[in-house]
C-alpha cells in the first residue's frame, strides 16, 4: 500500500476522476453511503479552498489510486472528517474490496488521531471504533429532484398510516429513505 498526502490544489483531473469512480464502483443499493456528495471530491476541494488544514490521503496499489482520505488536520496531528459539523458523512471514499489498515493509513498521514461524528457504513478500517449506529435519513435524487418531489407527494397522497421511510431502492427509489448505519458519538482512532 503506497499512501501519499497532498492538498487539495495538488490532485490532478485524473486522481479526481478516479476519486469520483470509486465512489460510484460499489452500485448505490449496496452502499448509499458511499455515494453521499460529503465524500465527494468536490465537496473536499470546496472546503479546501477556505482551509488550509484540509488535506486527502490517496492509497494506491500497483500505481493505481484505490482510496482517497479527506481529512483537517491540526498542527498538533489531530485529524478531523473534512467540513466536520457540517458533513453528515465522513470516511474514506474507496472501492468495493478495499481492505487496508487504519495504523498505516494514519501513520503516514501525519496523523496521531482522526475525529469523526458520522462515519459512513461500509467503513472496515474505522466502524470498530463507532460508539453507536443509526439510521441517517438520505435523499434519493438519483432520478432527479423533480421525480423525488413527485415522489414525495405520491406518498403523501396514500392513505398508508405509515410514513414513506424507511422504503427499500426498489420501492421506487424516490423518496427520502434512512441509510444504513453512521456513528453518533465522537470517537478518535490513536494511529498506536
Amino acid at each position: 500500500m503506497d499512501i501519499t498526502v497532498h492538498r487539495p490544489g495538488e490532485l490532478t483531473a485524473a486522481d479526481r476522476a478516479a476519486w469520483s469512480a470509486l465512489q460510484t464502483a460499489t452500485p448505490a443499493a449496496e452502499a448509499p453511503r458511499l455515494h453521499n456528495p460529503f465524500l465527494a471530491p468536490e465537496f473536499t476541494l470546496a472546503v479546501g479552498a477556505c482551509r488550509r488544514d484540509v488535506r486527502i490521503s490517496v492509497v494506491r496499489e500497483d500505481g493505481v489510486p484505490t482510496a482517497f482520505f479527506p481529512h483537517q488536520r491540526t498542527p498538533a496531528g489531530v485529524g478531523r472528517a473534512v467540513g466536520l459539523g457540517l458533513s453528515d458523512c465522513q470516511g474514506l471514499a474507496h472501492g468495493p474490496r478495499f481492505a487496508g489498515d487504519a495504523a498505516e493509513l494514519l501513520r503516514a498521514s501525519g496523523l496521531a488521531l482522526w475525529e469523526f461524528d458520522h462515519l459512513a457504513a461500509g467503513q472496515p478500517l474505522f466502524e470498530g471504533w463507532a460508539a453507536a449506529r443509526f439510521g441517517s435519513p438520505v435523499m434519493d435524487v438519483a432520478e432527479g429532484y423533480d421525480h423525488y418531489l413527485a415522489g414525495l407527494r405520491d406518498s403523501a397522497h396514500r392513505s398508508s398510516p405509515a410514513p414513506p421511510w424507511p422504503r427499500s431502492a426498489a420501492s421506487n427509489g424516490t423518496t427520502a429513505r434512512c441509510g444504513t448505519s453512521t456513528t453518533s458519538a465522537t470517537r478518535r482512532y490513536c494511529a498506536g
